[in-house]
């Protein structure tokens, strides 16, 4: 019996030996690898001559096709917190502009496939290239496939790498106390926005560190965001003023990474965020690093009290930006 325990024991980075047992399954087993091709359907790649190599350029795991000319990127995260926004559309930006000939699949996997759609709906895809989100359990249910290779291989490296998965999300995301309390009320800001007549769909994210109100399907994102430090097992305790929690509320807009370089669009952020500076109402907003004209303050008060402030800087932005919203048809 062949067990990959070692791939995920030591000072090994666990996100790191996922990617090589993922890596080490494509290239030794041609079973699970037709298997992962169906899953992003691409089934007539299994016929082709390839090479498989990982950590290439910084992407996870690459797959190449030379005669075929595809190219298969897959960033691999096992945890929500490890998430960087954007990370595989730049990947993606740099592989077509060094190899234009290639077509390219690029493929984010994580512990939800909802995490993976929040990266690759950010890809600026051409005609002939294509993205998928895959979740890790959709990969482990292919080890019952994998009959040309110690099966236990593929068996016990996939119910290792689900174990350190669910540790991860147990570690930062237990929902108690503070965590609790900040998971909750960005719900409820949700739902104060949703009874509103907007021009666009709303949605919330819960990460480690922030939990978040933004837009979707919008040429200019809009989000607010309310950010926190846990400590190293993800806990942590907000400050209180006469008992009420005290919160960084950041509200922000910019073009949406998909959407940026439409013509209008490009041309009325030009003009907004050429002085760094916007104003609407009481809110002074600042060009920040990240590159979002960005409000922010310290707010205290109650579950209902915050919730209806971040419902008010949302909506505030939104009525100001609602020209600006419908993606441009072009």
């Amino acid at each position: 019996m062949i067990d990959p325990h070692f791939f995920f024991e030591g000072k090994l980075s666990r996100e790191e030996s996922s990617s090589a047992f993922l890596a080490t399954l494509l290239e030794q087993s041609p079973n699970f690898r037709n298997y992962f091709f169906r899953l992003i359907n691409q089934p007539k790649l299994s016929a082709n001559s390839h090479l498989i190599e990982v950590e290439k350029n910084e992407v996870d795991v690459v797959l190449t096709f030379p005669i075929a000319k595809v190219t298969i990127l897959v960033e691999v995260k096992i945890a929500s917190s490890s998430k960087q926004d954007g990370q595989l559309a730049a990947y993606y930006e740099r592989a077509k502009n060094d190899s234009p000939e290639q077509r390219f699949i690029c493929v984010y996997v994580a512990p939800t496939a909802t995490l993976g759609f929040s990266e690759i709906r950010q890809l600026e895809l051409r005609e002939q290239d294509s993205c998928f989100a895959l979740a890790w359990d959709q990969l482990a249910a292919g080890a019952q496939e994998v009959h040309d290779l110690e099966d236990t291989f593929a068996i016990n490296g996939f119910k290792k790498v689900l174990e350190i998965v669910e540790k991860r999300r147990n570690a930062y995301f237990e929902r108690t106390e503070d965590r609790a309390f900040v998971y909750d009320l960005v719900d409820v800001a949700a739902a104060i926005v949703q009874k509103t007549e907007l021009p666009c769909s709303v949605k919330t994210w819960k990460d480690k560190r922030i939990v978040e109100l933004y837009s979707i399907q919008t040429s200019i994102t809009v989000s607010v965001t309310i950010r926190f430090e846990p400590d190293k097992d993800g806990f942590f305790e907000l400050p209180r003023i006469e008992g009420d929690p005290v919160v960084n509320i950041s509200a922000g807009f910019r073009p949406a990474r998909k959407y940026a370089r439409q013509p209008k669009t490009n041309e009325w952020w030009q003009s907004v965020s050429k002085t760094g500076e916007w104003k609407i109402a009481e809110f002074d907003f600042h060009l920040s690093s990240n590159g979002f004209l960005t409000f922010e303050e310290k707010f205290f008060g109650d579950a209902d009290r915050i919730a209806q402030r971040m419902a008010e800087l949302f909506l505030v932005l939104v009525k100001e930006l609602s020209v600006q919203l419908p993606i441009e048809s072009c």
